[in-house]
């Protein structure tokens, strides 16, 4: 477990340092861009989201983040989206400024808590954008709350103890056996480049998925949501008709 956190870790910080001069510059005040940070309290506890954007009608894009890291994780992406749709970039329990619980969520426990914050700020459905393990939080997610879901996004699939328990948890998780069951429209991206995410494993995912499309972004890697938010938010864009 350790050798593949610190797998991950190095292809993060490589990525980030090769693209830096991508990511968008700090925003301001009178940016578009800005986001604004929301609690709220919900059947799960209290939970945090970086906010953008709300001003605009139309259905809200949640972006559901990965293993180890949190929401702020989003932002570029985030950035990106606010002034083209409600975007809310969210910490699940036990990440970034949300609610810890004691024990490890597993997929069910973290599902039902995005459902719940959904209820609490009395969204009825959303668009869905997750990458890595947030995308197998997602294929639960879509499973035991299908109506919640109008589109869905994947890409690139606290102490010790959660990391080690997280991974666990992510490698143990057979998403490809609940692939055939979630019926709302599905966008895979792919980075071109990406180390983790092998095309053929991609093509596989799109074949399981009733509804399942593949947009490829050459040249990228696996962190396109942090190092390459343009690229990322043009490649949904279409799909999801903001």
């Amino acid at each position: 477990m350790d050798t593949q956190w610190r797998v991950l870790r190095e292809i993060t910080r490589g990525e980030a340092i090769r693209h830096a001069g991508r990511r968008p510059a700090a925003t301001d005040a009178g940016n578009a861009r800005q986001l604004r940070r929301v609690w709220i309290d919900t059947a799960a506890g209290r939970m945090h989201a970086r906010v953008g954007g709300e001003e605009i009608s139309g259905t809200p894009v949640v972006l559901v983040h990965g293993m180890i890291i949190s929401g702020r994780y989003m932002v570029p992406t985030a950035e990106e989206l606010a002034p083209l749709c409600s975007v809310y970039a969210i910490d699940l329990p036990g990440y970034g400024d949300s609610v810890k619980p004691r024990e490890i969520l597993r997929l069910p426990d973290l599902a039902d808590a995005l459902a719940a914050w959904m209820d609490a700020m009395r969204f009825p459905s959303a668009h869905l954008v997750a990458n890595s393990f947030g995308c197998q939080i997602l294929a639960v997610f879509a499973l035991r709350h299908a109506r919640r879901v109008d589109r869905l996004v994947y890409y690139a699939k606290a102490g010790i103890r959660r990391i080690r328990a997280t991974m666990r948890m992510a490698i143990e998780d057979r998403i490809e056996d609940k692939l055939p069951g979630i019926a709302a429209p599905t966008l895979v991206v792919r980075g071109g480049n990406d180390p983790l995410v092998p095309q053929e494993w991609a093509d596989e995912v799109v074949r399981r998925l009733p509804r399942g499309e593949l947009k490829v972004l050459p040249g990228l890697g696996h962190t396109i949501n942090y190092t390459a938010p343009k690229e990322f938010v043009s490649a949904m864009r279409p799909f999801l008709r903001v």
